[in-house]
């Protein structure tokens, strides 16, 4: 089976990732970067896992400055794995985007259920929205957006599911695409 990937090009050179596994790269298109530290901000944190690919890429370079995850066991093996020094948000739709500090690179693994193939199974058969009509963690990816558009850092990476492309007969994969592209300024290319 073939794993989907885009990269999405801005106007400055910079290639970033979004895709049904992360990419664990930083890459700037035809110019040879010296990055000394790299500021991250960890959306959707759970324990740490994109974190942990990115600083396992980027080593001592990469240094976290904001995270923010809900779920409480979560945020205690989070706060066990990283040794940040503040405190990790809770609900992002409850943060605003001027109170984050500024970063470098966006790392965000919005909520799946709504998009995946069993999510969607498991919330049809209860009766549940699935998608963006999931007003709980459906619309997650706004806040996503809401924030690159205040702090617009240089880079990002969002990371879902493979079905997140085929839900609702592409839909939702479109309407993603045209916010990142169309009010963001990103420019999308298929990668693979």
């Amino acid at each position: 089976m073939q794993r989907a990937r885009f990269c999405f090009f801005r106007e400055d050179g910079l290639i970033c990732f979004l895709g049904n596994y992360p990419t664990m790269a930083l890459i700037l298109a035809g110019v040879e970067v010296v990055v000394t530290v790299v500021r991250m901000a960890d959306l959707f944190a759970g324990i740490g896992g994109i974190r942990m690919g990115m600083q396992q890429a980027l080593g001592e370079r990469a240094v976290c400055v904001y995270t923010s995850e809900w779920n409480k066991y979560s945020v205690q093996t989070y706060q066990a794995n990283w040794h940040d020094g503040y405190e990790i948000a809770g609900d992002i739709t409850q943060v605003s985007a001027a109170s984050i500090p500024d970063f470098d690179l966006l790392l965000a693994g919005f909520p799946c259920q709504p998009f995946s193939i069993a999510g969607v199974s498991k919330k049809r058969s209860l009766g549940r929205p699935t998608g963006f009509k999931d007003k709980t963690q459906g619309t997650l990816f706004f806040d996503v957006a809401r924030i690159l558009k205040e702090k617009r850092p240089k880079a990002f990476l969002l990371e879902n599911v493979k079905n997140l492309l085929s839900h609702d007969r592409g839909r939702t994969f479109r309407t993603i695409y045209s916010v990142l592209t169309e009010d963001l300024g990103y420019h999308v290319t298929e990668y693979s």
